[in-house]
């Protein structure tokens, strides 16, 4: 997710992406808590399974409490989404943190 503040508003972006391109963006509004990011899932990111081709794939997500919750962990086990397990802090291993540089940079 990404989160831009400026003057008195803020806007903050759920994206994914892909080997074969992007996938979802989705415009959130208000605190994000556990269930909010399940919805988000949910809606933006369940539709577009069939993209991946198949089952052979991982999921990746910061570690932000949100997405780090027992709660979030328990209904991505309930989809059968297998979530990668990177070293926190590592832009490298996370190439939408690159994607969201360059928004934040436009906006």
């Amino acid at each position: 997710m990404l989160s831009r503040q400026h003057g008195a508003g803020s806007l903050m972006v759920w994206g994914a992406i892909c080997f074969n391109g992007q996938i979802s963006l989705a415009f959130l509004s208000g605190v994000q808590k556990s269930q909010n990011y399940q919805d988000t899932l949910s809606n933006n990111f369940l539709p577009f399974e069939d993209i991946f081709g198949g089952t052979n794939w991982t999921f990746q997500h910061n570690k932000a409490s949100i997405h780090a919750s027992k709660s979030t962990s328990q209904w991505l086990r309930s989809y059968m989404v297998s979530v990668a397990k990177w070293p926190a802090q590592s832009p490298d291993f996370t190439p939408l943190e690159s994607v969201w540089d360059i928004l934040t940079c436009s906006v």
